[in-house]
């Protein structure tokens, strides 16, 4: 969902969008066993604004504060709609090795 905000609303590129520091949560019951939801408990990528961290917290959230570059891993493909062109983002969070590959 953060991507495509990046991209929709924010109009950055796939890959600014893809390189842009992300959170996650934890809300949601989890789709594989033993499906534990964990309300209130926020995952955030250092650079992400402080001001907005702190937000997050006075509401309550148990923030949990994750390095630079490894949360988030994220592949795209696009047709641009003003060039037509094929264009292509992959994350190199985590491990480094996503493609984003199209023809």
């Amino acid at each position: 969902m953060q991507f495509f905000i990046n991209t929709v609303d924010f109009n950055m590129d796939l890959q600014q969008a893809v390189d842009m520091p992300s959170f996650h949560t934890c809300h949601f019951v989890n789709s594989f066993y033993p499906r534990n939801a964990e309300i209130g408990k926020v995952f955030a990528e250092q650079g992400i604004d402080i001001n907005e961290l702190i937000a997050l917290q006075s509401k309550g959230n148990i923030l949990h504060l994750l390095s630079s570059n490894t949360s988030g891993q994220v592949c795209a493909v696009r047709i641009n709609p003003q060039t037509g062109l094929i264009e292509g983002a992959a994350s190199s969070k985590g491990d480094g090795q996503a493609y984003a590959i199209g023809w």
